[in-house]
């Protein structure tokens, strides 16, 4: 009689024997899930995270890049800056495209620095029937050629004296890739050698053309894009380590972020942890 007026205190059962059953079926669906997931991440090449950094050069291949306001030539200081970044970049994937009113592939995404090379030093002594500039197909063209698996930091090196057949700074790379334009001649300018006449170029009035770099408008294209511009004389340069630099840092963001597969396998474990913990910790029936 005196303990039925005083409460008892009743310990709480934060725990049964879970069914096993239930459990079995949870324990497969984890399984299940996680295979599932695994499926989702990005392959290539045997790896379940590929790790790369793409550049492809655009090499300004019109008229206007024989002038020589630098020295031996534009074009041909495009080239020999081009194969500079190449033998120091390290493990990196280059491509090379070369336009003046068309867009000439001369290599796909190669991780052959070698052949890059050797490719590059041949485009000066090529034959381009055209004779106009057409940055924005340029660009498109390249951003067609790179794949679009994760971790993979997508470049653009387009090197241009910037008189483009288009004055309209568009955004021509697409998302995701990063553009680096590179300005080489002078704002003083210079004539055109014509190979053909041993002269200059001259234009429709018989007067000799004076070629000048126009980097307003290249400056323009970059900033659109969200890229960076750099000049190219006989004084400036862009520093090779520099730029590698600027590359590897755009890869490094890449390769940090999670991939899609990678945040749908956090999600399913996070919820088959939750199911798990709540069939252990709920008392049996």
């Amino acid at each position: 009689m005196s303990k039925l007026g005083k409460e008892q205190a009743i310990p709480l059962q934060l725990s049964g024997k879970p069914r096993p059953l239930l459990m079995f079926f949870l324990l497969l669906s984890a399984l299940c899930l996680t295979l599932f997931s695994i499926r989702l991440l990005p392959i290539r090449n045997g790896e379940t995270r590929p790790d790369y950094t793409d550049v492809i050069w655009a090499i300004d291949v019109s008229r206007s890049m024989r002038a020589t306001d630098v020295s031996p030539s534009r074009l041909q200081k495009a080239v020999d800056f081009s194969c500079n970044v190449v033998k120091a970049s390290g493990q990196v994937r280059f491509g090379i495209v070369a336009f003046n009113t068309n867009v000439h592939l001369h290599a796909p995404l190669t991780s052959d620095t070698s052949e890059v090379i050797s490719l590059l030093r041949d485009i000066p002594y090529l034959e381009y029937p055209d004779s106009g500039t057409d940055i924005l197909s340029a660009l498109q063209r390249c951003s067609a050629m790179f794949s679009h698996h994760e971790h993979t930091s997508r470049n653009i090196i387009l090197v241009s004296d910037g008189e483009s057949r288009s004055l309209k700074g568009e955004n021509g790379a697409g998302a995701g890739i990063n553009l680096y334009i590179i300005g080489v001649g002078t704002i003083a300018g210079s004539k055109i050698p014509d190979p053909e006449s041993g002269r200059y170029l001259v234009n429709s009035e018989g007067k000799e053309v004076i070629s000048k770099l126009n980097e307003a408008f290249l400056q323009d294209v970059a900033e659109k894009a969200g890229g960076r511009y750099f000049r190219l004389n006989n004084s400036e340069a862009p520093n090779e380590t520099e730029l590698l630099s600027f590359l590897r840092q755009e890869h490094a963001a890449e390769v940090l972020k999670p991939g899609r597969g990678e945040v749908v396998l956090m999600v399913l474990l996070f919820l088959i942890l939750v199911l798990l913990l709540t069939e252990i910790l709920l008392p049996g029936k």
